[in-house]
């Protein structure tokens, strides 16, 4: 069955091609969007772990374990931050929950949206994509959160901040040629600095390199703030 044969060699082949494409993201602006499907890559990375060893073929394996690894290393910094212990949550600050939603403006559904907070009970939300209709029809929100900051706009171009909590100060910033909203929170453990962000799509070379001017105006922002600062965010990745 030789037809099998080359199917389970291009298979491997691709995979580990896909593990590695990634690394050669600084070199062109496509290549850079490779490096945003990490996870599904670590997913068919397994996938074919498992059929190159069930197949004997260790060669196969050891190809496949050396490529996953360069997604691994980029995914697994992440892993505690979402699988942190109850018992550190308990010992710790009041936690707060933050809900940030890209609404699309193309697709806005928002008695959806107003059920998604009700469930989630956040303490903040932050609304991507917030356009003129948007704000009125989320007027519910200006009473659930009775501080907030918004500025919307058409299209893509609208972001909004509602909180339970006091706001010492807010204001609308720029991140290059996008808005983005800066806040102080009066927290029940102190206060923090909230800064939402929509980053430009990297779709074409000149949005990427829009985008990457983003970050690093956010990365000055960030490094200016009072204590570490919650970036609820839609980065585009």
């Amino acid at each position: 069955m030789r037809w099998l044969e080359r199917v389970f060699v291009f298979c491997v082949g691709l995979v580990v091609f896909l593990n590695l494409v990634p690394l050669g993201a600084r070199l062109n602006w496509t290549l850079e969007l490779t490096t945003h499907f990490r996870v599904q890559y670590l997913v068919l990375t397994a996938l074919m772990l498992a059929v190159a060893a069930l197949r004997r073929r260790w060669r196969a394996v050891a190809a496949l374990v050396a490529a996953g690894a360069v997604s691994a290393v980029a995914v697994f910094p992440f892993l505690p931050r979402a699988l942190g212990s109850e018992a550190a949550a308990v010992a710790g600050p009041q936690p707060l929950k933050v809900l940030t939603v890209n609404v699309s403006y193309r697709q806005f559904l928002p008695r959806r949206l107003l059920e998604i907070v009700r469930e989630a009970d956040p303490d903040i939300v932050v609304v991507q994509e917030l356009t003129p209709h948007a704000e009125r029809v989320l007027a519910d929100l200006d009473t659930a959160f009775p501080y907030y900051r918004k500025f919307p706009a058409d299209r893509q171009y609208g972001i909004g901040l509602w909180s339970r909590h006091e706001l010492e100060s807010s204001e609308t910033i720029a991140l290059g040629r996008l808005p983005a909203i800066e806040a102080r929170v009066r927290g029940p453990s102190g206060s923090f600095t909230v800064i939402g962000v929509h980053l430009s799509a990297p779709v074409t070379r000149r949005r990427a390199a829009a985008r990457n001017e983003q970050l690093v105006a956010l990365a000055g922002r960030t490094a200016r703030v009072d204590g570490p600062p919650l970036v609820p965010r839609d980065f585009n990745q």
